[in-house]
């Protein structure tokens, strides 16, 4: 197994810094033509708000975020994660209610695992920050945008 992890280690990233990003199809919301949704700033204790703008200047430097001049604008939150850190994410819900549902059905859980059938061999992979590494279509990078103290943040790929 190791023998095979090395033989291929230039596929693997070790590092936030080396996720690639796939173009193969961009991100799109379609907000239908409504008018922006605008939230005010989120209230965040000093400790939240030091690790906010630690987040942030990470995300800015890893360039999944710049700064926006957008008409869209909703609050960060910090949902605790299982270990006790902190999630870093966008309070969406007033965009979620603008934006058209696609309407693909998803596969029946069922079906999933009758195409399965007698396989012996299964993998799973763990894609580390694996929303970061979809591309976001070009007009719709202003939609999903972070008002934070320091200014308004946009992402360059699709926020978690």
């Amino acid at each position: 197994m190791w023998d095979l992890l090395e033989e291929f280690d230039e596929v693997f990233a070790w590092h936030k810094r080396e996720l690639g990003q796939c173009y193969v199809r961009e991100h799109s919301i379609d907000t239908q033509r409504l008018p922006p949704c605008r939230m005010t700033l989120g209230l965040l204790s000093y400790w939240e708000e030091t690790k906010f703008n630690l987040q942030i200047q990470t995300l800015v430097d890893l360039g999944k975020m710049c700064k926006s001049a957008s008409k869209y604008a909703c609050r960060v939150i910090l949902p605790m994660k299982k270990d006790g850190s902190r999630r870093f994410c966008g309070d969406y819900r007033p965009l979620n209610h603008q934006t058209r549902w696609d309407s693909f059905p998803m596969p029946l859980i069922e079906d999933v695992l009758n195409k399965l059938g007698h396989s012996k061999w299964f993998l799973t992979l763990d894609l580390q920050s694996r929303f970061w590494q979809i591309s976001m279509a070009p007009d719709d990078v202003k939609k999903i945008i972070v008002i934070t103290k320091l200014g308004l943040y946009e992402w360059n790929v699709m926020p978690f």
